[in-house]
């Protein structure tokens, strides 16, 4: 699926597509971009849904900028929080994931039994708070690699998908629709089948109070 999406990304022209991947244009608008940036920054560091930010980014600038700027967001709130996390230790922690304490100890075992494989799956499945993953990583100490490289995984698949399922929407391409639908539904339910034995414990994460 990373590999799928990637060469849309990378061959839209070779591919034909690079005039239907488009929807606005103000990637030449420095103020718009740095306030995208920073909406998403802000929305990869807090519980404020990614695809609040991500759907009107689509519709504003080109797709592929849009993606760009998308991912530049969401790993620099990962990282922020990551760092914040490490260097303030549980202060912060307690502050920042307040009521959530039954939460944090739940993916704290998990991501102490397999980090690497634990925060891919996190933050593959789409109504993980996936903010939640990041504080465990710097709260566990995870090696920066074992950290980002999921996180940065993850993430992409759900944004560029949730990202073509909107441009698929607007323009009316439903080929666009079906195909990030399916990728999407898929993206969380492998990781889900392949950890199927703490199930339970990541729906009750994602959807429990």
């Amino acid at each position: 699926m990373i590999l799928a999406s990637l060469s849309l990304f990378l061959f839209a022209d070779k591919l034909g597509l690079d005039q239907k991947l488009s929807a606005g244009n103000l990637e030449n608008n420095l103020p718009s971009v740095i306030i995208y940036l920073a909406w998403m920054t802000f929305a990869s560091a807090t519980t404020l849904p990614i695809s609040l930010v991500l759907i009107p980014g689509i519709l504003l600038f080109s797709f592929q900028w849009a993606i760009i700027l998308s991912f530049i967001g969401i790993v620099l709130g990962a990282l922020i929080i990551y760092y914040l996390t490490i260097f303030l230790g549980k202060d912060f922690v307690e502050d920042y994931v307040g009521v959530q304490g039954k939460k944090l100890r739940v993916v704290k075992n998990m991501v102490e039994e397999n980090s690497f494989g634990f925060l891919l799956i996190l933050n593959s499945f789409y109504f993980f708070p996936s903010t939640l993953a990041h504080v465990v990583a710097g709260l566990t100490k995870t090696r920066f690699w074992k950290f980002i490289i999921p996180t940065m995984i993850g993430n992409f698949i759900n944004f560029f998908f949730l990202g073509l399922l909107t441009l698929g929407i607007s323009e009316g391409n439903y080929n666009y629709v079906y195909l990030s639908f399916g990728i999407l539904v898929l993206n969380s339910l492998i990781p889900l089948l392949i950890y199927r034995k703490r199930v339970k414990e990541i729906l009750k994460v994602s959807f429990g109070k």
